[in-house]
């Protein structure tokens, strides 16, 4: 007679129960304890660069710097121009040579009579940014380098315009309390120019000048009770020249202006009822201007060995009032008006200037 089979322990299957999850939670903080020690070994790379190749840090720092530059002189232009002409005589019904025409070769046959030839390079760079919200600037930069030869005559000229920087503000409507001024703007400008030519392809230039322009010195532009648009003006300029070619002449020039705008504009159109005929529609549309501009010019020479004498010394004072009437589609109408008055202090002359014109326009 055969026994039952072995059952087998009945303890055994809950014992493997109980060790998989202490398995499973092992293996899960091994796990962990690799990632962490792999994020050490990135953030350890991070700071201290290594395991980067050098040529990915250089190219990284490369781009930077050149982003850098790039903003720092924003956009940047070069032109170069090369420029050939000449007149010549040969002999009827015939033309030199294509290689002639485009200035590879002299003339083969024939007579030159004048030739020229001009070479320009200029680059220039414009950057403007905001310094803050309302207060942006702009900074210029343009060098010029002229060469020309005219029938064996020679002249050379290098300018460059450094610094050139520009200030504008658009915040005052928020300090004007109400509704006074809409749509303002402070502007000021500074730049220095410095030219050297001469009669040949110099070393050391025979004429040299330097030009300086606060162009505005400040300009408000703006528009009051949201009806007449105003700008007011004033610029200044200093300037110093040299001739060193037949004897030291110098130069001095200041000039100061001083304008001013108003306009204003007003349209109320309707209708004009004729008898016996159609109602006839008006435009109704009047624009004013009034323009005042103050002038002071005065210069100064000076010779090798004698002081400084006065050239010119003048100021213009101009007043001009527009007004333009649209009285319909066809039809316009106008009236100018100019008062000026020129005062010229060194000749001890005054001259005072007044016109009037009335014009209507009628279209066909």
């Amino acid at each position: 007679m055969q026994g039952a089979p072995d059952q087998g322990d009945p303890t055994e299957p809950e014992m493997n129960k109980n060790s998989e999850p202490e398995q499973e939670a092992e293996q899960s903080q091994e796990e962990e304890k690799a990632k962490e020690e792999e994020q050490k070994k990135e953030d350890t790379k991070k700071e201290t660069g290594r395991g980067i190749p050098i040529y990915h840090r250089v190219t990284s720092l490369s781009g930077k710097f050149a982003g850098f530059l790039l903003k720092l002189f924003g956009s940047t232009s070069c032109s170069f121009s090369n420029s050939f002409s000449s007149k010549y005589r040969v002999d009827p019904d015939s033309l030199p040579g294509l290689n002639y025409q485009l200035a590879f070769t002299e003339l083969d046959f024939g007579e030159v009579l004048s030739s020229s030839q001009g070479n320009i390079f200029t680059i220039s760079s414009n950057n403007r940014f905001d310094i803050l919200k309302s207060l942006s600037s702009a900074i210029n930069t343009k060098y010029t380098y002229k060469k020309s030869e005219n029938s064996g005559n020679k002249s050379k000229e290098v300018q460059l315009k450094f610094p050139s920087v520009s200030l504008s503000y658009s915040g005052l409507d928020a300090v004007i309390p109400g509704e006074i001024t809409n749509r303002t703007n402070l502007t000021t400008g500074f730049s220095r120019t410095v030219t050297n030519k001469g009669n040949s392809f110099w070393t050391t230039p025979e004429n040299v000048s330097t030009n300086y322009q606060m162009a505005p010195l400040l300009s408000i532009s703006t528009t009051l009770f949201k009806k007449f648009d105003t700008s007011i003006s004033c610029n200044l300029s200093n300037s110093y020249s040299e001739n060193r070619a037949v004897s030291l002449t110098k130069n001095k020039k200041h000039q100061f202006t001083l304008t001013g705008g108003l306009q204003y504009s007003f349209r109320a159109p309707k209708g004009l009822k004729i008898l016996f005929f159609k109602r006839l529609r008006l435009r109704n549309e009047l624009t004013t201007n009034l323009n005042i501009t103050y002038n002071i010019s005065q210069k100064q020479i000076k010779s090798k060995d004698e002081p400084w004498g006065e050239e010119t010394n003048s100021s213009t004072l101009k007043i001009e009032p527009r007004f333009t009437y649209e009285f319909s589609r066809d039809i316009d109408g106008g009236f100018n008006a100019r008062y000026e008055v020129e005062n010229d202090k060194k000749k001890n002359q005054k001259r005072t200037t007044t016109q009037i014109s009335l014009w209507v326009k009628f279209k066909f």
